[in-house]
C-alpha cells in the first residue's frame, strides 16, 4: 500500500523517448491525448520535458509534431 492514495504530479524527462518518431503525426498525436486523458483521470499535471531542435537556426519550438502538439495542449 502507498504512503499517498493519489497521484499529485507526473514527470515525463524526455518525453520523446515514448515514440518511434517525433515527427509522426499519428503517432505524437496518440501519445499527447493519451497523456491528455491520464492528466484528467488523475486529476494531476503531466509534466512533458521535450528538447528544443537542434542548431541555431532552429528556434526554440519543441522537436518535431511531438513539440507542437505538446505545446498546444
Amino acid at each position: 500500500a502507498s504512503a499517498h492514495p493519489r497521484i499529485f504530479a507526473v514527470v515525463l524527462d524526455g518525453v520523446a523517448d515514448f515514440v518511434a518518431d517525433v515527427n509522426d503525426i499519428k503517432e505524437s498525436n496518440a501519445l499527447v491525448a493519451d497523456l491528455h486523458r491520464l492528466a484528467i483521470e488523475y486529476n494531476c499535471p503531466i509534466i512533458c520535458v521535450i528538447h528544443s531542435n537542434e542548431g541555431s537556426a532552429a528556434g526554440t519550438d519543441g522537436r518535431g509534431h511531438l513539440g507542437k502538439q505538446l505545446t498546444r495542449k
